[in-house]
């Protein structure tokens, strides 16, 4: 499971002797396969679906990996649902359902998952409410 929480761990190398200078900068030059690609981040994002749909949302992605936190939030009543979903291109992924608030409702959304390459990142909520309606899409 993706955890963006995780920092890093970093593998330093101890050279004594003549080659100490040349080793160990090659050690530094090249990054180890165990390091992770640095996250980059959306900001808040606030999609919203009129009357009554909102998400705050925060979408963090490497070339690995990429993941979704935040709130989605339904004002419309009884019988509505309001749905957040987080649209990007990379793997198989489009248009993916990560979370959903029922009436006069507010839902935690925490959403990972390894994804190769992932760009043209957005999200948009939807909701229904006399049909189903969904607001624009906003770009990370």
């Amino acid at each position: 499971m993706f955890r963006p929480s995780t920092s890093p761990r970093t593998t330093y190398r101890v050279v004594t002797g003549a080659a100490a200078a040349v080793v160990g900068a090659a050690a530094l030059a090249v990054p180890t396969a165990a390091q992770a690609a640095p996250m980059s981040s959306s900001g808040i994002l606030q999609p919203v679906v009129s009357p009554c749909g909102v998400g705050t949302v925060t979408v963090n992605w490497n070339s690995k990996n990429i993941y979704i936190s935040g709130r989605v939030t339904n004002q419309c009543g009884p019988g509505t649902y309001v749905q957040l979903f987080l649209t990007f291109t990379g793997d198989i992924h489009n248009n993916k359902l990560v979370g959903t608030a029922g009436p006069d409702d507010s839902s935690t959304i925490s959403w990972g998952s390894a994804s190769n390459n992932p760009s043209y990142i957005s999200v948009t909520v939807c909701e229904h409410y006399n049909g189903w309606h969904c607001g624009y899409k906003v770009p990370t």
